[in-house]
């Protein structure tokens, strides 16, 4: 498996398809045999490292759900009580693949569990928190027009607000142990895309103000910083994405330099190949800049961590799968197989990040990444 199979659209395309042919091999008549690395635990259903992550991959790619996976969601449907409200790790994420499998009702029911949730208003994360659940709210309203969804949505906005820490002009939340995270999965800048997107389908600019605050703190959080973090999940990869959201809709100068910056690291070596945890989310990023800001150093930059990528790939014709420093990846999202395709997919159809809204942005008016030069 070489590297030069992905300086092509065409060989983006196969190791996509060739990555999905493995992870559906591992799924057994009788239901799921391997979907986490680990072994079964309480969040097999969860979009991370459970089945609707393989699921949302699935129709992310365009491919039917197999009538087994489908079973061996739906039958464990009455377990969600016991979930987490969360888009990673729990309920919100589990409405949201529910929503795009057609399965509109068992969505909404699964948004009310989170939005009762005890623990719904522990955390603020995108991954596991208030600002998760905000967006798929959001989402659902995208898909039912249901202003229910919005105005929930807002509600959870308006928690946010309520419990930011401001610190000289930024904002920032405490989780429920305490502490206060870095990163797109549970600190600052996650919170700052959920608001972004809160205010393309609100209008209200209160959420706008809100989130370049919580962007400001995760960028001031990592000036400095040495060995740095890169994944999208923690690191600095996260904090680009929803950099280049804020640099797309308002083109401001201070958030351009520190996207050009970004862009301009060297892709990080002794990187696993996973989503959340390694190449192919930051691949993801780079591409997103590519296409929300027009900027062909990220083009370029995208191809090489997909070239890096097929360097750690092994199988024979037809299937597909990648190594990390543990071993082979496994198949969820957040670290395997199914999150490595989803990478290629996009790359292939030039698309943008799963479980973002960039629907929302009136894509004629997003602002192209000019050079230094030329500003």
């Amino acid at each position: 498996m070489g590297g030069k199979q992905v300086t092509s659209l065409r060989g983006s395309r196969y190791l996509a398809d060739a990555s999905l042919t493995h992870v559906l091999a591992q799924l057994d008549p009788a239901g799921l045999s391997a979907v986490a690395r680990r072994p079964a635990t309480d969040d097999t259903l969860a979009v991370g490292v459970g089945a609707c992550g393989i699921a949302h991959v699935l129709a992310e790619t365009g491919r039917r759900c197999p009538a087994p996976l489908l079973v061996w969601i739906h039958d464990r449907l009455g377990d969600l009580p016991r979930y987490p409200p969360g888009l990673m790790n729990g309920l919100a994420g589990i409405a949201w693949t529910l929503q795009e499998l057609g399965l509109t009702g068992d969505a909404a029911a699964a948004m009310a569990l989170a939005f009762a949730h005890p623990q719904l208003l522990d955390d603020s994360g995108l991954f596991d928190g208030v600002s998760g659940v905000g967006l798929a709210a959001l989402y659902l309203y995208g898909r039912t027009a249901n202003r229910w969804y919005l105005e929930t949505a807002q509600r959870l906005a308006l928690r946010l607000d309520d419990t930011a820490e401001q610190r000289d002009g930024t904002a920032c939340w405490r989780s429920s142990s305490g502490g206060i995270a870095i990163g797109y999965g549970h600190g600052a800048s996650g919170a700052a895309a959920f608001l972004l997107y809160l205010y393309e389908a609100s209008g209200q600019w209160r959420w706008l103000t809100l989130g370049r605050r919580a962007l400001a703190f995760d960028l001031a959080a990592i000036d400095g910083a040495t060995a740095a973090d890169t994944t999208l999940e923690h690191g600095t990869a996260g904090i680009a994405a929803v950099l280049v959201r804020y640099y797309a809709v308002l083109g401001l100068e201070e958030h351009g330099a520190r996207l050009r910056a970004w862009a301009d690291q060297p892709v990080p070596p002794a990187t696993g190949p996973g989503y959340f945890d390694g190449l192919a989310g930051i691949g993801q990023v780079c591409l997103d800049c590519a296409v929300l800001c027009r900027d062909a150093r990220s083009e370029s930059r995208a191809s090489m961590v997909a070239r890096a990528i097929s360097a750690v790939a092994h199988g024979r014709t037809g299937t597909v799968t990648f190594r990390s420093a543990d071993g082979d990846v496994g198949c969820n999202l957040a670290s395997g197989g199914a999150g490595v395709a989803l990478f290629f997919h996009h790359l292939a159809s030039r698309a943008t990040s799963s479980f973002m809204l960039d629907d929302l942005f009136d894509r004629r008016r997003l602002q192209p990444l000019a050079s230094a030069r030329t500003r």
